[in-house]
């Protein structure tokens, strides 16, 4: 849904590269549950790239039509 990110330095050739994330919140709206993710890059151990990534885990259930007896 949404990523807000941060450039903190530039990775070059060479470095070793290292991810890391945790979930910062869970949340519900509109019958869709979603999930706020941090999320680290590290280049060398130092922190080359930060997101915060809001994104839909489990959509709302979709609700069936009713039969309107129209073919």
């Amino acid at each position: 849904m949404s990523s807000d990110t941060t450039h903190h330095a530039t990775v070059t050739e060479g470095q070793r590269v290292s991810t890391r994330g945790s979930v910062a919140r869970v949340f519900e709206r509109k019958g869709h549950e979603f999930v706020e993710l941090d999320v680290v890059v590290a280049a060398d151990g130092a922190p080359a790239w930060s997101v915060r990534h809001v994104a839909i885990f489990r959509p709302r259930p979709v609700s069936s039509s009713t039969d309107d007896g129209h073919a």
